[in-house]
């Protein structure tokens, strides 16, 4: 039997740090965050996530920065921007498809006797 399994990401939210320079070309307002979710996955169904990666770019001078690279400016934006940003609930999809059928044998099982 052949099974698919790997890692897949996808764009939780890209959003604008607002009234910042790039630190590279001096643009204001170009600096954009993009936070990236990856999940490992089974015949590409989600299990669960494996962790948040965070990267800058800006839209004039096409500078990309990753998390540990970014300019202490860039951080005060950034802490916000990763506390809205929570994980999707479809990247466990995986896991609920798992447990429901264990509880529900669970449940026959102490309601049997």
């Amino acid at each position: 039997m052949i099974f698919f399994f790997g890692t897949r990401s996808s764009t939780l939210l890209t959003d604008k740090l607002a009234d910042t320079n790039c630190v590279y070309c001096n643009e204001r307002d170009t600096v954009y965050i993009t936070v990236i979710s990856g999940y490992f996955h089974i015949f590409w169904i989600p299990v669960f996530p494996t962790g948040k990666q965070y990267y800058s770019h800006c839209l004039h001078c096409k500078q990309t920065l990753s998390r540990y690279q970014m300019p202490v400016t860039y951080q005060n934006g950034l802490s916000e921007i990763s506390q809205r940003t929570k994980t999707p609930i479809w990247q466990f999809i995986g896991l609920m498809l798992i447990a429901i059928p264990i509880l529900f044998g669970i449940i026959a099982v102490i309601f049997a006797k």
